[in-house]
């Protein structure tokens, strides 16, 4: 029954919360914020352009991963070389992935 009341007071607070809120705090154009108040996201890429080339290094990894896959098919324990290649490898994508996702969900954010 708690559960119930908190999701029923939360779902008021959600939907009656945007008509609470002064005039003043409508949306703004982008350009007329100041840059201190916007995400720097070139931290993570300088521009779009630099996320699609990474982004195409993501696609030729893709193709790598899976000629390692077809090259160690069932010898990955074999020893301790191949283990570590693949390793290697699984790790440079996780962090080139991860990476492009961040700033893609971010970018999708801005307003």
């Amino acid at each position: 029954m708690n559960k119930i009341v908190r999701c029923v007071g939360i779902s008021l607070c959600v939907l009656l919360l945007p008509s609470l809120l002064p005039a003043q705090m409508a949306a703004r154009d982008r350009s007329e914020i100041e840059d201190e108040y916007k995400w720097d996201l070139s931290g993570l890429y300088e521009s779009d352009e630099a996320w699609e080339a990474e982004f195409k290094k993501a696609e030729a990894l893709v193709a790598e991963a899976e000629a390692l896959r077809e090259k160690l098919g069932g010898k990955l324990g074999e020893s301790g070389e191949n283990l570590l290649h693949f390793h290697r490898k699984s790790e440079e994508m996780s962090r080139l992935y991860e990476k492009l996702l961040t700033y893609a969900f971010l970018k999708a954010d801005e307003d």
